[in-house]
């Protein structure tokens, strides 16, 4: 299938390349307001005349966030329908497990809406980061919680926290394992606030050869190798990674890059690759049109960027992020409510990764012609790509690619949502917050706009 905006990158000459020394990185938005909390239904699946039904059910989890319409993100990406096709009978015992290198700040452990990791590695301090993540607990591992909690947190457990878009539409434990992958360190002030989060194109290389198996450095591949990579991070100039991108995609492995959060009209690198999926991030107007969305003011636009997704906030009743697991400036586990398209690009991640759970022999550019194909397009190319990303259309093309034809199926009950097809994956013990009253902090800036270092 053809993809467009990805052959027609602008070129740019070796004079606008830096050296390869530390720079910038974006994180959050340059709105980064946080909110810090302390703290399925049944379906049937209608088939017929060999073809997905046309009209779709939803699964709900019961997760607060998720319940009290904190979590518009999933109903922008129609992330209920899409679990609903995940947890028929017909489909849940064919899915595999999937991994995510989030490579990133690094991810607090012992979070109570976290299961266990595939263990990662720590190019800061040049040390693995085992199942259970990195302690001690630290708010500069914030920004890599906050996009792990948006493809894998624990759904449907208890009432707990959020729902993540890794949930299979059953049990608690998502399909996706994470890899966690800390390239970039956090500066914070007196008070504890983050006010950089940087990293250089070093450790960046590093980062993603370790995800697809690589060695690097003296650093031995994982064993474990991830089908897809999320870099909520970007920089002005050409890292000189280009051909690393592309032996990644000759491999299989997809990357998903954010486009940026300066609000202009080209995209940060390594977005700007054509062997990334390049996403941007959008608002939505009001809980009553979950398709009634528009760009985020702070997210690049222009060539190559391949489509959007929910990394905003919404207007009415106002949501003034993207609800995700969090460490605040206290060192305090909880969740808390960040925009910019470091969230948007979790979202599109998460869904790839639900493709390859489906159809595991997908290549890379087989996921990007789905996710491109399947999202709702909402305004010009430049501005949204494809369009906005939608998981219930990705899903059944994914489901038609593995069946070889259109997905068939009877009409069965549900099985019940305690049943685990993976007994492989669990949490790492019982945990839980006080799901009491909500207590608020909010934060200007938290990140600033990327720049490149001295």
């Amino acid at each position: 299938m053809s993809v467009q905006g990805r052959n027609n990158r602008p070129t740019h000459s070796s004079s606008n390349h830096i050296q390869r020394r530390g720079f910038y990185w974006f994180a959050l938005g340059p709105v980064a307001a946080v909110l810090f909390l302390l703290s399925t239904t049944a379906c049937s699946f209608f088939g017929g005349n060999n073809s997905l039904p046309a009209r779709a059910e939803r699964v709900e989890p019961n997760d607060q966030f998720f319940q009290d319409g904190s979590q518009w993100n999933m109903e922008v990406i129609r992330m209920p329908e899409a679990w609903w096709l995940l947890q028929h009978p017909d489909v849940r015992p064919h899915l595999r497990q999937v991994t995510v290198a989030v490579v990133d700040s690094g991810i607090v452990s012992d979070h109570p809406d976290f299961g266990t990791f595939v263990p990662g590695w720590d190019f800061i301090k040049s040390e693995s980061i085992p199942e259970t993540g990195i302690a001690p607990n630290d708010s500069s591992f914030s920004h890599g919680a906050h996009v792990a909690g948006v493809i894998a947190a624990l759904t449907n457990n208890s009432g707990e926290g959020i729902a993540s878009v890794g949930w299979p539409g059953h049990n608690s434990v998502p399909l996706i394992q994470i890899m966690p992958i800390r390239v970039l360190e956090a500066t914070v002030d007196g008070d504890g606030k983050i006010v950089a989060i940087t990293g250089t194109p070093n450790n960046l290389e590093c980062g993603i050869k370790f995800a697809v198996g690589l060695d690097c450095d003296s650093v031995t591949g994982s064993p474990t190798k991830a089908q897809v990579v999320n870099l909520s991070l970007g920089g002005g100039s050409d890292l000189e990674l280009a051909a690393l991108f592309e032996e990644a995609a000759n491999a299989g492995v997809t990357i998903v890059a954010a486009a940026g959060n300066s609000g202009v009209g080209s995209l940060l690198y390594p977005a700007r690759y054509p062997d990334t999926i390049a996403v941007g991030s959008v608002n939505l107007s009001s809980a009553s049109d979950p398709l009634g969305v528009y760009r985020s003011g702070f997210s690049n636009y222009g060539e190559g960027l391949d489509l959007v997704a929910p990394g905003g906030r919404r207007d009415t009743p106002a949501v003034p992020g993207v609800w995700s697991t969090f460490i605040n400036a206290d060192d305090v586990l909880g969740y808390g409510a960040i925009q910019g398209t470091s969230m948007a690009a979790p979202h599109v991640s998460a869904v790839a990764a639900l493709l390859y759970a489906v159809s595991p022999d997908m290549d890379q550019e087989r996921v990007r012609s789905i996710l491109r194909d399947t999202a709702r397009p909402v305004g010009p190319t430049l501005e949204y790509g494809a369009g906005v990303l939608d998981a219930y259309e990705a899903v059944r093309a994914a489901l038609t690619t593995a069946y070889g034809g259109p997905f068939l199926s009877q009409d069965l009950p549900s099985m019940p949502a305690s049943t685990a097809f993976y007994p492989s994956l669990s949490p790492t013990g019982t945990r839980s917050f006080s799901t009491g009253e909500r207590e608020s902090r909010e934060y200007d800036n938290l990140v600033p706009l990327p720049s490149i270092s001295p």
